[in-house]
């Protein structure tokens, strides 16, 4: 069950803060961000940027579906990635593939 589920634009902060089991601040962040912006979508968070560029990550994984035997140390060399082979390894799981070691 949602915000929205409960009648959110309609009910005070009270209720819905203690039906949700959240703190009435939430719920007025919330409900000012529905009012404001039409939704109460999570907005894109700031973080580290990827270690590997989406071609990096096209041409990792279309190497380790032609040989996948090889470590992910291997590939960060033979494909000159610039990033740690444990960003390949990751790489390469993320894709639903395994590589050795």
């Amino acid at each position: 069950m949602g915000i929205l589920d409960v009648g959110f634009v309609l009910l005070t902060l009270g209720p819905i803060s203690r039906l949700m089991g959240i703190s009435k601040s939430t719920v007025r962040r919330w409900k000012k961000r529905f009012v404001g912006e039409g939704h109460v979508e999570t907005r894109p968070r700031s973080g580290r940027p990827r270690g590997t560029s989406p071609a990096d990550d096209a041409r990792l994984l279309h190497a380790v579906r032609q040989a996948p035997r090889m470590t992910a140390v291997t590939w960060t060399r033979e494909l000159r990635l610039r990033c740690h082979p444990v960003t390949t390894r990751r790489r390469i799981h993320e894709a639903g593939l395994k590589c050795s070691g």
